[in-house]
C-alpha cells in the first residue's frame, strides 16, 4: 500500500475534527507564510485570498503579544455576530483555521484544534 502524503495526511486530519466537531463550518491548514496546504472551504471563499489573511493576522498578533510581554501567541479568536474564526500556529511551519457558528462550544473547539495542531506541527 502508497503511503499518504502529506497533503492526504493532513485532509484526513481535517475531517477527522469535522467529524468530531460537527458544527464545524471550515476548515484549513496553511502555511506561516499564507498558502493554502489543505482546504475544507464553500466555493465563494478566495481560498488563497484567506489564506493570507489568516497568516497576516498571526504574525501581526504574534508581535501584538510579544510587545505586551503574554506571549506567546496560543489562539486568535475573531468574533462575528454570526461566527468565529478561530486560528493557531501548528508548529513553525503551519496554520490552522477553523470557522464555526457563533453559538459552538468554544472550549470543545480548542481542545479539539490544540490536538490537532500537535498532530500537524509532527507532519512538518
Amino acid at each position: 500500500m502508497k503511503p499518504l502524503s502529506i497533503s492526504e495526511e493532513l485532509q484526513s486530519l481535517i475531517k477527522e475534527m469535522r467529524r468530531r466537531i460537527p458544527d464545524l463550518l471550515y476548515s484549513a491548514v496553511i502555511s506561516a507564510d499564507g498558502l493554502v496546504i489543505v482546504a475544507d472551504l464553500p466555493p465563494e471563499v478566495d481560498e488563497d485570498l484567506f489564506a493570507a489573511t489568516q497568516a497576516a493576522l498571526i504574525s501581526v498578533s504574534e508581535r501584538v503579544v510579544g510587545e505586551v510581554g503574554i506571549g506567546p501567541l496560543s489562539e486568535i479568536v475573531v468574533a462575528g455576530d454570526k461566527g468565529r474564526v478561530v486560528a493557531m500556529q501548528a508548529g513553525p511551519e503551519a496554520i490552522l483555521v477553523s470557522v464555526v457558528p457563533a453559538d459552538v462550544k468554544l472550549g470543545l473547539l480548542l481542545v479539539e484544534m490544540r490536538r490537532l495542531a500537535r498532530e500537524i506541527a509532527s507532519k512538518f
